[in-house]
């Protein structure tokens, strides 16, 4: 529909000069001409008004495409993933089955449906859709990165290398693609057997190119990637050093489940709807404790929940959430902050005892 006015050009020059001609040669019938052209305008005015409508919301839109065509696969796979963005996994899927139906090499949909079954953490469901998506389309980077990321959390290192260079070599912009390759990588470094010296330094230059390009980004929709990969390379700098320590933390922080794609998704979501006050804190906490089952030592899933319960007062909850993102890495220096200026507000509250007399 936004697009008809390019094809509309010579009919739209055809009745403004042809209107404004047949105005100047039929003076005695101008009243008339301009009064049919008033009701003309409000018209469209109308349906103008009513066709925007449609395009406020990506559902919106979907919605109004499957009224006028209820077999349409790319507004169904439109449709589901507003309703996979809310959490509402059974109608989502409902939407990419229907897709597929009708269109059984709709990639979109099959892409779509395992990052459902991932946020069920349904790996081997996610697999094999992830699987005939590539079957389809041999490059497909989505693909690529899930399957990378399930590969390395069966601990199949080198097959998930060789997945996660090809989606960041098809998509270079992709920052995900970027992280994982950089934890594949040094993992590979430190768990491999039999490598050579060389092999292990080449990885670890490896891991140490991909989190830096991460950090580079500077776009504030991918922070939580980025402190990703900070935590990372001072972990790297450990690891490079013979630190004990750097390792260790590293094979508890970034020791990802297959599943984690979706888990990271659940507990994105829940704070994009709860920053939007679609749901309230209690849900956003429901669900981002759904997420930690899949993936525990989630740190900004943590942080956020520690955030939002302490921001409701829920004390408790957010002391817990706080002393396990310290148990699982001490030197995070956004809850040392909090820790802080917790104290500083505790002590400036606490009477002054009395002076003695």
């Amino acid at each position: 529909d936004r697009y008809t006015y390019f094809s509309m050009v010579g009919l739209f020059v055809v009745i403004v000069w042809g209107g404004a001609w047949l105005a100047q040669v039929r003076k005695q019938e101008r009243p008339g001409i301009i009064g049919v052209a008033a009701v003309l305008l409000m018209v469209c005015l109308g349906l103008t008004w009513m066709q925007v409508g449609t395009w406020t919301t990506t559902e919106a839109m979907a919605e109004h495409a499957l009224k006028l065509n209820p077999d349409n696969p790319v507004a169904l796979v439109q449709l589901g993933s507003t309703y996979a963005f809310k959490g509402e996994w059974d109608e989502a899927e409902k939407r990419y089955q229907r897709a597929i139906e009708l269109d059984p090499k709709n990639f979109s949909g099959l892409v779509s449906l395992g990052s459902v079954s991932l946020s069920r953490a349904d790996v081997e469901g996610a697999k094999q859709k992830f699987l005939s998506v590539l079957d389809l389309d041999p490059q497909n980077d989505v693909a690529q990165l899930e399957l990378g990321i399930i590969a390395m959390g069966e601990g199949k290192l080198s097959d998930a290398v060789q997945r996660l260079k090809a989606a960041a070599r098809r998509n270079p912009s992709n920052r995900m693609a970027w992280l994982a390759l950089g934890v594949a990588a040094a993992r590979q470094a430190t768990e491999g057997e039999g490598k050579s010296e060389k092999e292990i330094q080449d990885n670890f230059k490896l891991a140490r190119a991909c989190f830096n390009r991460v950090v580079g980004t500077g776009a504030t929709e991918y922070v939580g990637f980025q402190k990703e990969a900070k935590r990372a390379i001072d972990l790297l700098d450990r690891m490079e050093r013979k630190d004990p320590t750097g390792e260790n933390r590293f094979r508890i922080l970034f020791h990802w489940p297959p599943a984690v794609s979706g888990a990271r998704l659940m507990a994105d979501q829940a704070v994009f709807l709860y920053s939007r006050n679609r749901i309230d804190y209690k849900e956003a906490i429901d669900r981002i404790e759904d997420s930690l089952k899949i993936w525990p030592n989630n740190i900004e899933a943590r942080f956020n929940l520690g955030f939002i319960a302490a921001k409701n007062k829920r004390n408790e909850q957010a002391d817990a959430a706080f002393s396990r993102i310290l148990q699982l890495d001490p030197k995070n220096r956004d809850v040392l902050k909090l820790v802080e200026a917790s104290k500083a507000a505790t002590a400036s509250e606490t009477p002054a005892p009395p002076t003695a007399p």
